[in-house]
């Protein structure tokens, strides 16, 4: 059995002499390979990897390590070695040995060498961004959260970045990338150039080293030149329009340069020696008097920025330009004694003008100029008109200090006089005011120029003031209160005052007679039974009565205005055309100022008469009296009725006797009396004004 333990011939029988691997036999012994920790070969270690152990003298041993293949034999004393090197050095990798062992007698042991872990290649590294190398220069914008460089290596590799002795790491990430930031403690702004380390170590322990340049650019300036538009920062009103305003400045070489001003903006480019230069059309900018900013910004080659601005004054016209003349005072019209002074002129314009000013086609004044910017001129009183002229053009012309000018116009009226002042000559008809001409009211008129006020004072001084109408003509009217009562001559002055306050003075006189002659007294009448034909009356104070009928219509007709017939006796006849019985007649008296007294009477031979006083007709007379002698009259009077005819400026007498019948209502008895044309009369006053009411004591007949 050849798997019997005890054959002698059993090749796995270990006490078998002739077994190649028995262990015991100190002529054969079992190949050994050395122990030893696994090894890591890099760039910091010799680039060879041995592996030793022992083995039969005469052995051959065939180890293999990364597909590399080295052979030995085994000497005298037992071991042996092979070291991978130079060519026979494996390329990197993670390698297991195998060590291949023939004995003399042919016997083959397979053994495992020790593993080696070779990695002989510097990670690579490189920088993306961030350096000179790259073309990047550290700018403000970028520099102000921080200086980052970034890169590239092999992934899980170190990077320590070095500037300055300041150190920043990162681990490259599975793409491949990596970046570091410094903080700008570390890397301070400024114009400079750093030089910087950049270390990659794998994870090996392979280290690539590689140097480049950080470039640090966070500064740039820009700047306007000084004295532009013509060396004073100042356009005028020539400057603006002889062409376009040239602003120049400087900045970085190469910069470009945004320009603005007014509505225009321009790009340009500095040039080699940091020098730039545009302009800008008068239509980008207004005319008028204000300062404008110009605005320019730089962006270097960086991409730094820098702004600055630069004020230009403006001033193409004369401001401020005003003018006035106190001289008219509020009405703007010159007159008489404001132009006998001459013609100030006032104003206000920029320090340090000229002024002159020039009315219509006069001498021209050169004006006093304050250092304030106020002004004056006189217009001397021999160069304004002597008579009344409008619309006078004022011209006025300032030069300012930049040579700018400008003209107002303005117009003057100047009027010396009052125009066409006179009051006319009668202030009625006859020059002469009546009772009843100044009951309703007498004028003083005359013309003068439209709008003047004239005031008219009597010579007791009695005043009117008035206003001239749209033709000139004026009228101050003046009543009985304003006369002193009775009769006389009066005379008045009248002071007219135009609207430029130029003032004119005429007088004149007049004569008034505010008594009225007495009332008629009525005699005899003759009435054939059929209606009243004639009457007997005491004689006028005037040549004649007047003799009117009123019918119940308040109908007033003329019965007779001639002379009368003349009589044996004192009294005078008057006849005329029937008038009914129960009728009224009026008859008037009047003396040569045209003072009229009326008396009413009413003649009924055969009845009984109720008069009625509210007859409109009666309206148009003046009665002093009323005869009821020639029918049994019953009159009712009030104190209405009394003002109504009598205007409240005379007593009313009552004539009659015992067959009448007279109520007063209203009317208080004085207890006085008076005796007129040998009769008795009892005096009453009827209403608040206390208008006398005289009544003929023979009638008995009286109620009040």
């Amino acid at each position: 059995d050849p798997t019997d333990p005890t054959d002698p011939t059993d090749p796995t029988d270990p006490t078998d002499p002739t077994d190649p691997t028995d262990p015991t036999d100190p002529t054969d012994p079992t190949p050994t390979v050395d122990d030893r920790d696994p090894a890591t070969l890099t760039t910091n270690t010799e680039a060879e990897a041995t592996v030793s152990g022992t083995a039969q003298a005469g052995s051959t041993v065939v180890v293999t390590l990364g597909g590399e293949t080295m052979t030995a034999t085994v000497g005298a004393s037992g071991t042996w070695s092979v070291t991978f090197a130079g060519s026979t050095f494996p390329a990197d990798g993670d390698y297991s040995s195998s060590v291949v062992v023939t004995a003399p007698g042919g016997t083959v042991y397979n053994l495992d060498g020790p593993d080696y872990l070779i990695d002989m290649t510097r990670p690579p590294v490189e920088i993306t961004d961030g350096t000179q190398s790259t073309g990047d220069i550290e700018n403000a914008a970028e520099h102000a959260d921080g200086v980052t460089i970034r890169g590239t290596s092999e992934p899980g590799a170190t990077i320590r970045v070095v500037i300055s002795g300041h150190e920043q790491t990162a681990t490259v990430g599975g793409d491949g990338t990596w970046s570091v930031t410094f903080p700008t403690s570390d890397v301070p702004a400024g114009t400079y150039s750093q030089g910087m380390v950049v270390t990659a170590t794998d994870i090996h322990g392979n280290v690539t080293t590689l140097s480049d340049t950080l470039v640090v650019d966070t500064e740039t300036t820009v700047r306007f030149d000084n004295g532009l538009a013509g060396g004073d920062d100042l356009v005028s009103g020539a400057e603006r329009a002889a062409g376009d305003l040239v602003l120049t400045g400087t900045a970085e070489a190469g910069a470009s340069v945004v320009v603005s001003f007014g509505t225009g903006s321009r790009s340009v480019t500095a040039d080699a020696n940091g020098r730039w230069s545009t302009s800008f059309s008068s239509s980008e900018y207004a005319a008028g008097t204000y300062t404008a900013e110009a605005r320019v910004t730089a962006t270097d080659l960086a991409g730094n920025t820098a702004t600055t601005t630069h004020l230009i004054d403006v001033d193409t016209e004369v401001s401020p330009i005003s003018h006035w003349t106190d001289t008219p005072g509020t009405d703007g019209v010159v007159n008489g004694a404001e132009a006998a002074s001459g013609l100030q002129i006032e104003g206000t314009v920029e320090a340090g003008s000229v002024v002159t000013v020039q009315l219509a086609s006069g001498r021209i004044v050169v004006a006093s100029v304050n250092s304030d910017g106020t002004w004056s001129a006189q217009i001397p009183a021999s160069d304004l008109p002597t008579t009344e002229t409008n619309n006078l053009p004022l011209t006025v012309n300032a030069t300012d200090p930049y040579g700018n000018t400008t003209t107002q116009t303005s117009l003057i009226d100047v009027d010396p006089l009052v125009r066409n002042f006179h009051a006319f000559s009668t202030v009625t008809n006859d020059n002469v005011v009546n009772r009843t001409e100044a009951q309703s009211g007498f004028a003083i008129s005359g013309t003068v120029e439209a709008g003047a006020t004239v005031v008219v004072t009597l010579e007791n001084g009695a005043t009117r003031t008035v206003t001239a109408q749209g033709d000139g003509t004026w009228t101050a009217v003046f009543t009985t209160t304003d006369l002193p009562g009775g009769s006389g001559a009066m005379g008045y002055t009248a002071v007219a005052t135009d609207a430029a306050q130029n003032t004119a003075t005429t007088s004149g006189n007049f004569s008034y007679d505010l008594v009225a002659p007495d009332a008629p007294v009525i005699g005899d009448v003759t009435n054939n039974g059929n209606g009243t034909r004639g009457l007997y009356a005491d004689v006028s104070e005037s040549d004649h009565y007047v003799i009117q009928t009123v019918t119940a219509d308040g109908t007033v007709i003329l019965m007779r205005d001639s002379e009368p017939m003349s009589t044996p006796s004192d009294d005078e006849y008057y006849s005329f055309n029937r008038v009914p019985d129960g009728q009224f007649l009026v008859v008037t008296d009047s003396d040569t100022a045209g003072n009229e007294m009326s008396t009413l009477l009413v003649v009924s031979p055969n009845g009984s008469v109720t008069m009625d006083l509210n007859n409109s007709g009666l309206t148009q007379f003046d009665f002093g009296s009323i005869d009821l002698h020639h029918a049994s009259v019953d009159l009712t009077i009030t104190a209405e009725q009394l003002q109504t005819l009598t205007g409240g400026d005379n007593d009313l007498i009552v004539r009659g006797d015992a067959n009448d019948r007279v109520t007063a209502l209203g009317a208080t008895d004085t207890g006085e009396t008076a005796s007129l044309d040998g009769h008795s009369y009892s005096i009453y006053t009827l209403g608040d004004e206390g208008h006398r009411i005289l009544i003929d004591d023979s009638i008995t007949n009286v109620t009040i």
